[in-house]
């Protein structure tokens, strides 16, 4: 299922405009800029376990420097900490922690390179209230557009769905270089006939239909009720209603229930007595088809995830840009969001949301990590929410066992 229109025969488009911004503009400098991101090929398993534990390193250290975020906490609040982000280079191992100009509690990290980014904290809080208020345009507050702070070059990165090239227009003029907006498909983004015992990862629908090209959105992660013991799973919260009778085409999946804070929280839980859930994600189509879910592994900037969207099948190798992401729609904004890339490929369509992210672990294994919720550029950048919110928001634990 996905909550946009798609506008074919459209380029992706980068708006650039001529105006006097609130803030002084200047150019990000080399002496302020890291390299962003580049791979696209698909590393082998053990290069991403490697790159997983380097960058629990990074993430330590930054959280003892930086204090340790709130879930879904504004981007500003980030800012307000002195910190910008971190950029992580999967090839070389090395990263960056940008901080703002104004920090000054340490002299430099151990784990990584300390640099100072090119915008005052002020003048970037101001920009993500800028965007979080969705008042600079008459169509800003129905627009659908993607957000996150790139640390690589202290700016905005906004995506607009074609049909809002003026309120991206708009967002351009006021924002100036505290921010690069493009234009290019953007949208809130099901294997397809899954019995007993159910797998994450699956193809669901709302009723019972024989064709196995019905279902409209991806099973996420298995889990169990720490109320009640009651198994299900879970889904992204635009894809179905409470209540709503879930299928994967002909075999019964369980009942969609918890969906409360949406769009805050892009999902809902899918719960029953009489089926039976696995602690198990089809992986397909490669090597192996699935996976025994083991345990989890909370995303940080740099790690190299996958996913195992209806759609798109299992794909890995994807690079977590921003663990504080944003994606705003007619519904309103979903944040604190999983924002990650595959240096330009596309990793998302169609039916992917709700789709399992997650680590390999040894040959067989994963480890939970989010679900895919949305994307913008065509596919190429998506977003997801964290498992330890979705576990959180449920009262539930991912199906370990």
């Amino acid at each position: 299922m996905k909550r946009t229109l798609t506008v074919s025969g459209l380029a992706a488009l980068l708006i650039v405009i001529s105006a006097a911004p609130v803030w002084p503009a200047q150019a990000p400098s080399k002496l302020c800029t890291a390299p962003a991101p580049v791979s696209s090929a698909e590393l082998p398993e053990n290069a991403e376990a490697q790159a997983d534990q380097r960058n629990r390193a990074v993430n330590d250290e930054v959280e003892a420097t930086f204090g340790v975020g709130a879930i879904k906490e504004r981007i500003a609040d980030q800012l307000r900490r002195g910190l910008i982000g971190v950029v992580a280079d999967p090839i070389t191992g090395n990263s960056t922690v940008v901080a703002t100009p104004e920090f000054r509690a340490v002299r430099g990290l151990t784990t990584a390179k300390l640099m100072i980014g090119c915008h005052p904290a002020a003048a970037l809080i101001d920009a993500d209230d800028v965007l979080v208020s969705r008042a600079w345009h008459p169509q800003a507050a129905q627009a659908t557009f993607s957000f996150s702070l790139h640390a690589n070059d202290s700016r905005f990165h906004v995506s607009f769905d074609p049909r809002f090239a003026a309120a991206a227009a708009a967002l351009s003029a006021v924002l100036g270089d505290r921010a690069v907006v493009t234009v290019s498909e953007t949208g809130r983004t099901g294997r397809l006939n899954d019995g007993e015992p159910h797998f994450g990862g699956a193809g669901i629908r709302n009723g019972y239909n024989s064709s196995l090209s019905s279902n409209t959105c991806t099973a996420g992660f298995t889990v169990r009720r720490n109320a009640d013991g009651q198994r299900g799973g879970f889904t992204a919260g635009h894809c179905f209603a409470n209540g709503n009778i879930l299928y994967s085409s002909t075999q019964l999946w369980g009942e969609a229930w918890g969906k409360v804070n949406f769009p805050a929280y892009d999902m809902i839980g899918i719960k029953s007595w009489s089926e039976t859930y696995d602690n198990v994600i089809h992986t397909d189509n490669c090597c192996p088809v699935k996976r025994d879910v083991i345990g989890r592994d909370p995303a940080v900037v740099g790690d190299l995830v996958c996913f195992s969207g209806m759609v798109s099948k299992a794909l890995c190798s994807i690079q977590v840009t921003s663990t504080n992401g944003y994606f705003c729609d007619q519904y309103g904004c979903t944040g604190g969001l999983i924002e990650a890339i595959r240096g330009g490929g596309v990793i998302v369509r169609p039916g992917d949301s709700g789709a399992p992210i997650y680590t390999r672990y040894g040959s067989n294994s994963a480890l939970a990590t989010g679900m895919v919720i949305a994307a913008a550029g065509g596919g190429t950048i998506a977003y997801g929410e964290h498992i330890g919110v979705i576990e959180s928001y449920f009262n539930v634990s991912v199906l370990t066992s």
